[in-house]
């Protein structure tokens, strides 16, 4: 095995992985902005009007670190695909076509699971004295 892995190396290291290296740099750069932006609004609504709601949001926002990845990640596809079958069916119904995975096929539920997992909201808010 290791006379193989000197003579022929790994076929993804090299100009490809250069390639997925940047592929993934980008999307945990998009993930972070906006997990930071959605954190900067919640955090101003907080500040702001500091009810109930609020409260609640900003316990909910804060529950990406406190459940485990995998959990996290059957809790997004469960409805995103749920929500891609509904769409192929009412394709198919309509028009004869399969449009295939829409969401649960893209970039779009990486970065949401990336957003909800790694949003690193706190409340900042000062109780009064």
């Amino acid at each position: 095995m290791l006379n193989l892995a000197l003579q022929g190396g790994d076929s993804l290291w090299g100009s490809r992985f250069i390639g997925y290296a940047w592929n993934s740099l980008g999307l945990a750069t998009v993930a972070s902005l906006i997990a930071v932006g959605l954190a900067v609004v919640l955090s101003y609504g907080v500040r702001m009007h500091d009810t109930g709601f609020a409260r609640v949001a900003s316990r909910v926002a804060s529950m990406g670190y406190a459940i485990p990845g995998s959990v996290v990640a059957v809790g997004i596809l469960i409805p995103f695909t749920w929500l891609d079958n509904a769409l192929n069916t009412w394709f198919n119904h309509h028009y004869g076509y399969i449009i295939g995975l829409v969401f649960s096929g893209s970039a779009f539920i990486l970065l949401y699971a990336y957003v909800v997992r790694f949003w690193p909201f706190r409340s900042m808010r000062s109780k009064p004295a």
